[in-house]
């Protein structure tokens, strides 16, 4: 049984050529860090734990009122 589909395998593929040409370009390493940098301060942390928390919301309630099937994705989160 295979865990990953073809469009999963092609993302990973891509990832991969992109990181490699991040780490052998040191003007866009060095860009890729500061990005990494600016991503993981405390103000940027919060508002995108503050989006999850805004999407998990949201998924819930429309699930509540069977508008959201989750099951669609294979698993179920909310029970």
């Amino acid at each position: 049984m295979n865990i990953f589909n073809n469009r999963e395998i092609a993302t990973a593929i891509w990832f991969a050529v992109i990181l490699c040409f991040i780490l052998l370009k040191k003007e866009i390493r060095k860009t890729a860090l500061s990005l990494l940098k600016t991503l993981f301060q405390t103000k940027m942390l919060m508002l995108i734990f503050l989006m999850m928390f805004y999407t998990f919301w949201i998924v819930f309630f429309l699930h509540k009122v069977q508008y959201w099937d989750v099951l669609l994705f294979g698993f179920s989160l909310l029970g």
